[in-house]
């Protein structure tokens, strides 16, 4: 609850896009509570929700080293790629 704001109870949704939301170990804490609180869980028969998050190095922002581990912590299923893998390393 932020101070002078009255918080609004919201229906969970199925689908986070993020980027660049971390940049010191408080934002990866507070990001994996609010996605696992943000996302549908999942029920019988029904996958629940999913987040994609892109985030730079923890050379260039720090905390990202402990997202993954925060998020899985939480029970939070976590898959990681480098974006650099996925273009073959080049620049585009």
């Amino acid at each position: 609850e932020m101070k002078g704001m009255i918080e609004q109870p919201r229906k969970p949704v199925d689908v986070i896009l993020a980027a660049d939301i971390i940049c010191q170990r408080e934002d990866a804490i507070a990001a994996a509570k609010t996605i696992h609180d943000a996302l549908v869980p999942p029920s019988e028969g029904r996958c629940g929700g999913v987040a994609y998050i892109v985030c730079a190095d923890s050379g260039h922002r720090f905390g990202v080293e402990i997202f993954a581990s925060e998020c899985e912590g939480i029970g939070l299923d976590v898959k990681t790629n480098k974006v650099a893998e996925l273009y073959d390393g080049k620049l585009l």
